[in-house]
């Protein structure tokens, strides 16, 4: 049995800028060819790099998708609040609200092929899996921490049960924004989502 290739992470500049070139490469032919329509040999090609210059840097296609969703991610984690939030009325709340939809629906859609193939992988692979369950847990957190800072506007009393609900129906709202053909406007189904969120959560 042959030894696993030894995967090298780059120190020097020349071979970070080589490996930054291939994870770059990546995401756009996983964007627009999707997972499954993309190979390493397109991506080397792409990366202007050769496919055994490719191979020293990460294992197989795989690998190099984990990578590549491993940098979404921690872009997604930076569009979630980090500051305190001023609620001083309802109108605030509705402009918080809208301001987490429309984040996260312009994130998805700026990466469609690869969200929906992160979906479908995800049921057979405890990587990819593990990303998403990740995101969903940090959401969580950030929508307990806003619920506990501001208990004075809710309706319901079960914080945890709201926010698994509220990150729930914020995923509905942005899925259906980002990915389906919609006979009314965007505007519509964003004004229609914060409705719901209202009159469910908040006095």
């Amino acid at each position: 049995m042959s030894e696993a290739r030894p995967i090298r992470r780059p120190r020097q500049s020349r071979g970070i800028a080589s490996r930054s070139k291939i994870v770059d490469a990546a995401l756009e032919l996983f964007k627009e060819k999707g997972y499954y329509g993309t190979n390493t040999e397109d991506i080397a090609k792409a990366a202007d790099v050769s496919i055994g210059c490719l191979y020293s840097y990460f294992k197989d296609r795989d690998d190099l998708f984990h990578e590549v969703l491993n940098q979404r991610q921690q872009i997604f984690l930076q569009l979630l609040p980090s500051e305190p939030v001023t609620i001083k009325s309802e109108e605030d709340i509705r402009e918080w609200l809208k301001k987490q939809i429309i984040r996260v629906a312009e994130f998805q859609r700026s990466s469609r092929r690869i969200y929906t193939d992160i979906r479908s992988l995800s049921y057979s692979s405890p990587a990819i899996s593990h990303i998403l369950t990740e995101q969903r847990n940090r959401r969580l957190h950030t929508a307990m921490e806003f619920f506990n800072t501001h208990k004075q506007i809710l309706k319901v009393e079960d914080i945890e049960a709201a926010a698994i609900l509220f990150c729930n129906l914020i995923s509905v709202t942005t899925e259906q924004i980002a990915f389906r053909e919609n006979d009314i406007s965007e505007d519509r189904i964003l004004q229609a989502g914060v409705d719901a969120l209202m009159a469910y959560l908040f006095i």
